[in-house]
């Protein structure tokens, strides 16, 4: 079963086209819509955007479906504030619940203790062991960068040889038709 509604004043201004309650028609100007009576009441209250304005509509009518579109507007804010209430009542009991039966992990020990307990031969393979990593992370720097500079020659060669065929192609010649057989190092006896 559908859910019973309360009847709503709009329905006193239209009419419905075809016995459908989603396409009515004005009975103030004749403007048929579709969206039935929240859209009409858009309509008389000349609410721009969606409809068009009824000219037609009383000046009285016009403010009582404007203070009722306020009021649906307020009905909504207020249902979206309290859910978005409850919500984050539920999270902050949930958060509650879950931070009471495990204690906090226990802090790390200080980096001087640690060394302090380490003998000097661990020492030496830590001390080898930042070294290696900090060269390595030079090279791949420095490999970075080199690709880098590759990439924009290569860039830079592309655009030169680009502009090379513009200049030839405005010339009327172009370079896949214009080789010189000196261009080419083939052997073309056989």
């Amino acid at each position: 079963m559908g859910r019973t509604r309360l009847p709503d004043k709009a329905w006193n201004y239209c009419t419905m086209v075809d016995g459908k309650s989603c396409h009515v028609c004005c009975i103030f100007c004749g403007h048929t819509m579709w969206g039935g009576v929240s859209r009409l009441k858009e309509h008389l209250a000349q609410k721009r955007g969606d409809v068009a304005e009824c000219k037609r509509c009383p000046a009285n009518v016009t403010m009582e479906m404007q203070e009722h579109l306020i009021q649906v507007s307020l009905e909504k804010e207020n249902k979206q504030k309290r859910k978005r209430e409850m919500l984050e009542d539920m999270r902050k009991k949930k958060g509650q619940c879950h931070s009471s039966p495990q204690p906090p992990p226990p802090p790390p020990p200080p980096q001087g203790e640690v060394v302090e307990e380490m003998d000097e031969k661990e020492k030496a393979l830590l001390d080898e062991a930042i070294k290696e990593s900090l060269q390595t992370h030079k090279m791949e720097e420095m490999k970075e960068r080199n690709e880098e500079a590759d990439l924009a020659r290569a860039c830079l060669e592309s655009v030169q040889l680009y502009e090379q065929e513009l200049l030839m192609r405005q010339n009327g010649s172009s370079s896949r038709y214009d080789y010189d057989e000196t261009d080419f190092d083939i052997d073309m006896n056989f």
